[in-house]
Formats: structure tokens, C-alpha cells, sequence
């Protein structure tokens, strides 16, 4: 039941898969690693400006103090150029470190809309929708803010508690000590507090996950849950689902608290002791830990200002450590969708006589053999039908026969040869329908005449239809089209014709209308495409003297040739 666990099993990653996810995403990184150092470069400027400020008011306070000097402009003025100077370069790091951000999420956007690009349904199918907008809405972002954040905080935390170190060293070799002793502790217990942090961020990324899609799952069926008088058995099994996420979401709260709190209490003590040692070498009861006897009120002023400086760059990296948590999470899925190596096939001809497809084992993503085919051989101008029960693997045939899945030949010696994709056409179960015009979706934005589409939709049986549109090819279709599926479907197959390409693929075009759409589509399908080359995956029936070949898919996931009219 989703309400009883809404972590996915696969959300479980090893001490090992976590430090190869993490190598993983700095390997990522080195693509932004110039940008990353400027924001670097921009933070220790920083820190230098707010030392030269803390020695400036460490001076000026000791001028009114002790040697009860009067204030004067000329005292405040470089003081103040060094507020103005820091102001403006955390404006500048800030604005800089927004635009980083939006370019990483970019370049990952693109990333992701390429391997859709590239493979299409199969990869699609792969993930329900939820997990798709978890992508795009929260892993990327996740990712962005691990380099922005984490990695440059990182570099800038290693960096200024040595810079810290060597100029509280140079006026107390005694505070220096105590500063160098507390500062593996932070990181240490950083350590200690994340171990847990990342599985408890992956586990969060699965529950919102599977929680988004029960919701986009339930919403598509609502008429079904009225229908069945089911409503307020899902309305608590929601409710028990949105109590466990609260618990998920509180437990990472809990240990970013507790990350917190540990840091502050670590930094608080240290910083106790310094004020400790500076207040008792003022009073003359300690005289040695500096350099020369005891300390004087600005060098001890200066000490104790430059002691929260030391631990503020560890804090800040303390509250970005659960970022690289995140990130881990959000890259259990992306890295395998981001890095997925290319499988490069020879590719087909359509013009040439025959394919000849050799036994061969299909995977999927995570290298699991998901079907296996027996020797195959399509000629041009083939009409093969393939069938299996509902989930058997059909649609997986086809994106095989495209080069968008893993394929092993179990002969070394033989070689997969898959089709070319510009010489291939798609017509799947539901017809994708754009709210643009008519002519917009027929065309896709190539250029074809009016008197090209006219004769496209008089084949289909929709030029009547069409004409008595208020503006006709130009009538926009909007968010919910006015026309039933058969006629969608009509329409993609108009597209079809329209791009006229020598391979068809017919995914179930008819799986979603009722038998009479289905006979009428089905022989419509069968009198435009009688030129084309055809795979037809369907497990309604169809004319049997229409094909050339027909493929079964067995219990047993492989696909076999059944029978074999073709032409030799």
C-alpha cells in the first residue's frame, strides 16, 4: 500500500553507491569549475575587506578608549570604504551566483530535453509523470544549489580558517592553538550528522515522488472513484499518505536542526575560551600565549572579532552541508538518465531489399534483460504485425527496432542494424494534438502547400470536416481539442502522410477507440500505407491477409516469428 511505505525499495544506496554518486556530481562540476572560482575569488574578497575592517575598528575604538582621542571624520572614512566595498562586492557575488545558478539549471534542462529527445518513449515510459516534474522542479535546482552552495562554500571554508589561523597566529601563538585544535571538530561532526542526511533526502525525493503520482493517478480516475462510491476510502488513504510524508519531511528537519545546534555549541565554546584568555591577558593575570607580554586592548579586540570570522565560513558550510545530501538524492535517478551512454547501431536503409535482425537480448537501463527475439528479417514494403498480451513487451520491440534500447546480439559475430529515425513515422495509441492550428499540426512547422494538406485530409476522410471550420486550417484546435479520438487519430495519420517517409510505426493507433472507430481506422490505415513499409503492434484483430509476417511475443518474452508470407 502506498500509504504504509511511500519510499520506493530502490531508494536503498550503499556507503559505496553514495561516493559514486558523489563522484559523479564533482565530475559534473568541472563544466562550471570557472565560474565556481570566481565566486570563490568574490567570497575571499570579502573576508580580506572584513578583516581590514576589523583592524580599522579595532584601532579606532582603542584611539577613543584608551588613548581618549577624539573621533574624527578622517578615522571613520576608511572604515566606511570598507562597509561601502563589502556591500558591494556581496551584491556582486550574489547577483553573479543567481546567474550561475539559472545557467547550471539550464544546461541540465537541456541536458535531460536531449536524452528525451534522443529516447523519446522509451525513456518516458521509464518514470511516472510525477517523477518527471520532480526532475525538472526539485533534483536540477538540487544539483545547481550543491555547486553554488555547498562546493563553493567548501572551498571558501578551507581556505579563510587557514588565512584566519596565520593572522591571529602572528599576535597570539596561544589563541592560533586553540583555534587550530577546535577546527576538525566542526567537520568531524558535519561528518557525523550527514551520514544519515543523504538517505534521508533520497527517501524524501521517493515519498513526494510516489505521493505526486497516487495523486495524478487518482485525479485521471476520479469518475471511476464517484462511479464506485470510493472517494472517502482515497480521501484517508491520502490523508495517512500526508502524515508519513510530514514524518519523512520532519525527519530531515530534525537532523538539520541537529546539525546546527552541534555547530553553534562547538563555535560557542571556542569562542568563550578566547574571550577568556583575552580578557585575563588584559587584566595582566596571563602573560604569556602572545608573542610579546600580554596582549594590548586593540590587538585583544582585533583577536576577539577575527574568532567569530574563523567559525562563521564553517557554520555557513554546516548549513550548506545538507545541500550535497540533497544532491546525492536528487542524482540517484539523473545520473543514470544524464550519463547514459549511447548505443550507436548501423543503421537501415529503407530503400535497401531486407534487414536482417539476428537473435539478440534486450535491455533495459539498468542492464536487465527485459525480451529476447528470434532471427528476424523485414523486406521493404513488409507489413508485419507484432502481438503478445498487454505488457509483453511490444512497444520495447519497436523502440528496438528505432536504436532507442540496449541491444546484445548472442552471436559476437553479428551486428544490430536498427532504422534511421528520419525515415521512420510514429503513430502511437493516443494522437499527439497541439493546441496551435490545424495546418500547425499537420505541418510541425515544415513548409508544406495548402494544396498538400488538403489532399493529406481528403485520404483520411477529414477534408469535410475540416472546410466547415471557421477558418479552416487555421481553426485552433486550444487545450481541449473539439474532436473525438478516431478523429484525432485521423489527423495524426494525416501527418503521417503528409511527411510521407518510407517506414511506419503503428503503436495501438486504434488501443483507445471502440470497435467500429477501430475496423474504420484500421482499414483506412491499411489503404493509405499500402506503399510503406509497416510494424503494427496491436492485440485487436486486424485483417490477417493485410500482413506479410507476423511476430508473437511468448510467455516467455521473446519474440518469435509466427508466420512468413513475405517476399524473398
Amino acid at each position: 500500500m502506498a500509504e504504509q511505505n511511500i519510499a520506493d525499495k530502490g531508494s536503498h544506496v550503499s556507503p559505496d553507491e553514495e561516493r559514486e554518486l558523489l563522484g559523479w556530481i564533482k565530475q559534473q562540476g568541472k563544466q562550471f569549475k570557472k565560474r565556481l572560482n570566481i565566486l570563490v575569488l568574490l567570497g575571499v574578497m570579502i573576508f580580506a575587506i572584513k578583516v581590514g575592517a576589523m583592524w580599522l575598528l579595532a584601532s579606532l575604538l582603542s584611539d577613543i578608549i584608551i588613548a581618549r582621542s577624539p573621533l574624527e571624520s578622517s578615522a571613520i572614512a576608511p572604515l566606511m570604504l570598507c562597509f561601502v566595498a563589502q556591500s558591494m562586492l556581496v551584491f556582486s557575488k550574489n547577483s553573479y551566483q543567481a546567474s550561475t545558478e539559472k545557467r547550471i539549471n539550464l544546461h541540465y534542462f537541456a541536458t535531460l530535453e536531449s536524452e528525451l529527445n534522443q529516447q523519446s518513449l522509451a525513456l518516458i515510459r521509464q518514470y511516472p509523470i510525477a517523477n518527471w516534474q520532480s526532475f525538472f522542479l526539485e533534483r536540477i535546482p538540487a544539483l545547481a544549489s550543491f555547486y553554488t552552495d555547498y562546493q563553493v562554500q567548501k572551498t571558501i571554508a578551507s581556505l579563510v580558517p587557514i588565512l584566519v589561523t596565520a593572522v591571529v597566529f602572528s599576535i597570539s601563538w596561544l589563541i592560533g592553538l586553540i583555534l587550530i585544535i577546535s577546527a576538525p571538530l566542526i567537520p568531524f561532526f558535519m561528518w557525523i550528522m550527514g551520514m544519515g542526511a543523504a538517505t534521508a533526502h533520497r527517501h524524501h525525493f521517493t515519498a513526494i515522488d510516489r505521493l505526486n503520482h497516487m495523486f495524478l493517478d487518482r485525479l485521471r480516475g476520479q469518475q471511476v472513484l464517484y462511479l464506485f462510491d470510493r472517494s472517502s476510502t482515497e480521501y484517508k488513504r491520502f490523508k495517512r499518505a500526508s502524515v508519513e510524508l510530514k514524518h519523512r519531511t520532519m525527519k530531515v528537519v530534525r537532523i538539520a536542526f541537529m546539525s546546527a545546534t552541534v555547530l553553534d555549541f562547538l563555535s560557542t565554546v571556542a569562542m568563550a575560551l578566547v574571550a577568556v584568555l583575552v580578557g585575563f591577558s588584559l587584566l595582566g593575570e596571563v602573560r604569556f600565549g602572545s608573542w610579546e607580554q600580554g596582549l594590548d586592548f586593540q590587538h585583544g579586540l582585533f583577536l576577539l572579532l577575527m574568532t567569530p570570522l574563523f567559525f562563521a565560513e564553517l557554520k555557513l558550510l554546516g548549513r550548506f552541508y545538507h545541500t550535497k545530501s540533497e544532491a546525492i538524492g536528487a542524482a540517484h535517478e539523473l545520473h543514470s538518465i544524464i550519463d547514459s551512454p549511447a548505443h550507436v547501431f548501423d543503421t537501415f536503409d529503407a530503400h535497401l531489399k531486407a534487414l536482417k535482425i539476428p537473435k539478440s537480448t534486450i535491455y533495459d537501463r539498468h542492464g536487465e534483460s527485459i525480451l529476447e527475439n528470434q532471427s528476424l528479417r523485414i523486406l521493404a514494403g513488409d507489413k508485419v504485425i507484432i502481438q503478445g498480451a498487454s505488457g509483453s513487451g511490444k512497444s520495447v520491440m519497436l523502440e528496438a527496432l528505432l536504436g532507442l534500447r540496449p541491444i546484445q546480439p548472442r552471436n559476437p559475430d553479428s551486428e544490430f542494424v536498427a532504422f534511421k529515425r528520419e525515415d521512420v513515422s510514429w503513430l502511437g495509441q493516443q494522437a499527439v494534438i497541439r493546441a496551435d492550428s490545424i495546418r500547425d499540426n499537420l505541418t510541425l512547422g515544415c513548409a508544406f502547400s495548402d494544396d498538400q494538406i488538403w489532399q493529406v485530409l481528403e485520404r483520411v476522410d477529414m477534408r469535410n470536416w475540416v472546410a466547415e471550420l471557421p477558418g479552416q486550417l487555421h481553426f485552433k484546435l486550444g487545450e481541449k481539442p473539439p474532436i473525438s479520438g478516431g478523429q484525432a487519430q485521423r489527423l495524426a495519420l494525416a501527418r503521417v502522410l503528409l511527411f510521407d517517409k518510407p517506414i511506419v510505426m503503428l503503436d495501438e493507433p486504434t488501443a483507445h477507440l471502440t470497435h467500429d472507430q477501430h475496423l474504420r481506422l484500421s482499414a483506412l490505415l491499411q489503404t493509405t500505407l499500402a506503399d510503406k513499409t509497416v510494424i503494427w503492434v496491436t492485440h485487436k484483430p486486424v485483417d490477417d491477409a493485410w500482413f506479410s509476417q507476423r511476430w508473437q511475443i511468448d510467455k516467455n518474452a521473446c519474440v518469435v516469428p509466427v508466420s512468413n508470407k513475405g517476399r524473398s
